[in-house]
């Protein structure tokens, strides 16, 4: 069987990756706050900051227990670290837009998960 079939799947995948750069300032951009951005505390952020990483890193969690695979399992891994790398630069920029009604927001809702009941 000749190998020429499989240098034509191959090709593009070796183009896609020699020009795509994807280096850290990429992966970590955070988009900047306009001073007409209001901070929205209600909805699913009335609990939770970040409920889309909290969804997105669910989704992976439960891709990784179902694959039980380290070529999906450990990409993944590094995922989920590069989004909780990102929400402390997020935080830090909606800390410097909003000041104190951040901080203030930050204390009655958590980063990821729920806060646990008062008692």
């Amino acid at each position: 069987m000749s190998a020429a079939p499989f240098r034509s799947v191959a090709r593009p995948r070796a183009q896609f990756t020699e020009n795509t750069d994807v280096s850290s300032d990429y992966i970590l951009a955070v988009e900047a706050v306009r001073d007409d951005h209001r901070l929205v505390t209600e909805g699913p952020y009335r609990r939770v900051r970040h409920p889309m990483y909290t969804a997105l890193i669910g989704n992976m969690t439960g891709l990784c227990l179902l694959s039980a695979n380290l070529l999906i399992v450990v990409p993944r891994l590094v995922q989920i670290f590069l989004l909780l790398l990102r929400t402390r630069k997020e935080e830090s920029m909606m800390l410097s837009r909003f000041g104190e009604e951040y901080r203030s927001y930050m204390g009655r809702s958590g980063r990821l998960f729920p806060p646990p009941p008062a008692r």
